[in-house]
């Protein structure tokens, strides 16, 4: 696996040069500091469905703790790769949430409880 932070250094450098391929120009709102957290969660997101697990169309895949900054990012990701999710979470009032990222997936509302 490669990219920004891995084989390429500077993801945490004020300025960087990257390959024209690697940006993307978007219009937001977000402040810098906000914009400039996204990719830490949907980047390590993305590195673990499709790099370590090889994410594919129709696999079920199961989302621990899915109202997280990293579970939410994996639950919008697989959103869109028609994937069957079964999210879980430990707080009830967190799974419409969980439904509201899901859309278009099969989100199953399962509670995490905590033991000891």
């Amino acid at each position: 696996m490669g990219g920004m932070g891995r084989t390429i250094r500077g993801s945490y450098a004020q300025y960087t040069n990257v390959p024209a391929t690697n940006v993307v120009p978007i219009e937001t709102d977000l402040p810098w500091p906000d914009l400039a957290a996204v990719p830490e969660s949907y980047a390590t997101a993305w590195t673990c469905l499709y790099g370590n697990l090889q994410l594919s169309a129709g696999t079920t895949l199961v989302i621990r703790g899915a109202t997280s900054a990293l579970g939410q990012a994996a639950l919008n990701i697989a959103a869109r790769a028609d994937v069957r999710v079964i999210a879980t979470t430990r707080n009830r009032d967190r799974f419409s949430k969980l439904e509201a990222l899901g859309r278009g997936t099969s989100c199953s509302k399962v509670p995490t409880s905590r033991v000891g």
